[in-house]
């Protein structure tokens, strides 16, 4: 070597990258190299969507009251995604330089390593693959994808969006920065003899930054992840309906005694643990699982104070659930002194079954019966006992009360909301109406039925409480199929013929301004029902769903509610069944 003169690199800069390669559309490696993107963002989201999936159903304390274990725990989680990477990136890195992100192919992009026709190309494989690879996810396991968000990255409570953004920002200069340094033409001309030293420090980077920002955003840093998830679980804005700024949350009190605690407010107990918020409210809980005759799991709950003065199986409505709304109505009369129970319908929140698929009321009816006695007979007999009904579910306690003859544990019944007629302007269109028998002969489980309006929009009066319901991961938000619609208007035109029959002590709450179902059809039951014990308040101005209403509405809906129960309870205790009472309010 002459003095003077510098040593001879042992390694070669690469020249960079055309603007435009057009010859490249010509070369097989480079469309070989296009569905490697495609075949490894595709694993990358069907394994690490279904751990997150898995994580959240192992962790869920409806579904679990008792594990101790966990689940895998955010560590897990992140050594999934980092590990997939590290795989992936072995993998691939000789076909396409094992990319997987959006971001990543961005930046080498701006860094002139890869053409743009070649960067636009592999970031709209990466996208395409890992829209199906969530889909994947989706088909196999379909129940659970729906329930626990579709591993759809959102925004946790007590950060700004800004927050988040910042995470997000930071996380993806950490993966990208470890990529360039670990691809360097110096460092890969020195380390050439170990090949994994590249994918390695990629994947621990991915791995370290998902235990960053699990917490805050769940962790995208990967453009690809975030859009085939979002775009599967049909979210059109990723965060907005996660981190929708809810102003306030007061649900129906017992005498100015909030039934939700401080803090978050997307989520119906906030920051408090189930086991929190259960002692909060000196209420008793437990749920399971029993096994009905079609051999579907169905989930149930009760609550249970001390001591209690009264025995209430609640009956939720079509696309509900047992654990959102109804669970914090079910703690406020708990914490009333009324022991409590409900059960999830089939295909409805955690229990088995096609999602919101009644084609026959009849089985539903019957695993009603069966966990409400069973509930029963584990208190004493001269307890008094409520059948509690929101929305469809109203048919449904009506046909309980029906069904069970002259010997009957739930002998009385309070109807909130409750159908007894569908209303005229929820009703689909005439002609399609007149065509459900053929659709649902031909396609039962189509949801084809187009209704005039949304459910949560027609039934939610105050926009944060209709946010929240919106928010519940196990809801059906999809259109109602051809099968259950049938059903539902068969099951309004039964239960209306038999408003005779009713004749039990009877409370009928009911907004005046309902749009789901009709008021008339509840002062039709009111004027029918041989109840000589008879109550109905129609209140103007209220809509479907009465605990949707502002908290003043709330307090008086539910106030008189707990009042008219407490009178039964004292009118059983003093002076056996029923009472001559009949009022009428509106």
């Amino acid at each position: 070597m002459v003095e003077g003169e510098c040593p001879a690199k042992d390694y070669q800069d690469p020249p960079p990258a055309p603007l435009v390669d057009a010859q490249e559309l010509a070369k097989w490696s480079f469309y070989r190299a296009l569905i490697a993107e495609f075949i490894a963002t595709l694993l990358f989201l069907y394994i690490t969507v279904l751990t997150v999936i898995g994580y959240k159903s192992q962790t869920d304390p409806l579904k679990n009251p008792d594990d101790q274990c966990g689940g895998v725990g955010i560590l897990g989680i992140a050594w999934a995604f980092g590990g997939m990477i590290f795989v992936l990136v072995y993998c691939t890195a000789g076909i396409s330089g094992g990319h997987i992100n959006p971001a990543v192919t961005f930046g080498l992009f701006l860094a002139r390593k890869v053409s743009l026709i070649r960067a636009v190309l592999y970031m709209v494989a990466q996208c395409l693959g890992a829209i199906c690879g969530v889909g994947l996810v989706k088909a196999f396991q379909n129940s659970y994808y729906d329930r626990y968000g579709g591993g759809a990255n959102e925004l946790a409570a007590g950060y700004s969006k800004g927050v988040g953004l910042a995470a997000e920002i930071i996380g993806t200069f950490v993966l990208v920065y470890t990529v360039f340094s670990a691809t360097d033409p110096k460092r890969s001309a020195r380390d050439s003899h170990i090949p994994v030293l590249a994918p390695l420090p990629i994947g621990f980077a991915v791995f370290m930054v998902h235990l960053a920002t699990i917490p805050i955003t769940g962790t995208g840093i990967n453009p690809a992840r975030s859009f085939g998830a979002a775009v599967i679980y049909n979210k059109e804005k990723a965060w907005d309906d996660q981190v929708v700024d809810i102003l306030g949350w007061t649900i129906h009190r017992c005498r100015h005694c909030s039934v939700l605690p401080p803090g978050e407010r997307s989520k119906p107990f906030r920051l408090l643990t189930p086991t929190e918020f259960y002692a909060r409210h000196s209420v008793c809980h437990s749920s399971d699982y029993i096994t009905n005759a079609r051999a579907l799991k169905l989930f149930t709950q009760s609550w249970t104070p001390l001591p209690l003065t009264t025995i209430i199986a609640i009956v939720h409505g079509f696309t509900g659930e047992s654990s959102w709304f109804v669970q914090l109505t079910a703690v406020h009369l708990a914490k009333s002194g009324f022991a409590t129970c409900a059960i999830d319908h089939q295909g409805h929140g955690f229990s088995d079954g096609l999602v919101a698929h009644i084609p026959d009321i009849n089985p539903v009816v019957d695993d009603c019966v069966t966990f409400f006695d069973s509930f029963r007979a584990k208190h004493p007999p001269s307890l008094p006992s409520f059948l509690y009904a929101e929305s469809l579910d109203g048919a449904i306690s009506l046909l309980i009360h029906l069904w069970r003859g002259p010997s009957r544990p739930w002998d009385r019944l309070v109807l909130n909301g409750a159908m007894r007629g569908i209303s005229a302007k929820f009703k689909p269109p005439w002609p399609l109406e007149h065509f459900l028998s053929l659709v649902a002969a031909v396609v039962p489980t189509w949801q084809v039925v187009p209704t005039r309006g949304s459910l949560p929009n027609l039934s939610f009066k105050e926009e944060w409480k209709r946010r929240l319901a919106i928010a519940s991961p196990r809801r059906s938000m999809a259109r109602p199929r051809a099968a259950t619609a049938l059903e539902l208007l068969r099951v309004s035109r039964e239960v209306q013929g038999r408003f005779e029959e009713v004749d039990v002590p009877l409370l009928i709450v009911h907004g005046g301004d309902d749009l789901v179902c009709d008021p008339a059809g509840v002062e039709e039951l009111y004027r029918r029902a041989a109840s000589k014990d008879k109550t109905i308040r129609v209140y103007p101005g209220m809509w479907h769903q009465l605990v949707g209403e502002p908290e003043e509405n709330v307090e008086l809906v539910f106030g008189e509610i707990v009042d008219w129960l407490r009178t039964r309870v004292e009118l059983a205790t003093a002076a056996g069944e029923g009472g001559g009472l009949r009022t009428r309010e509106s």
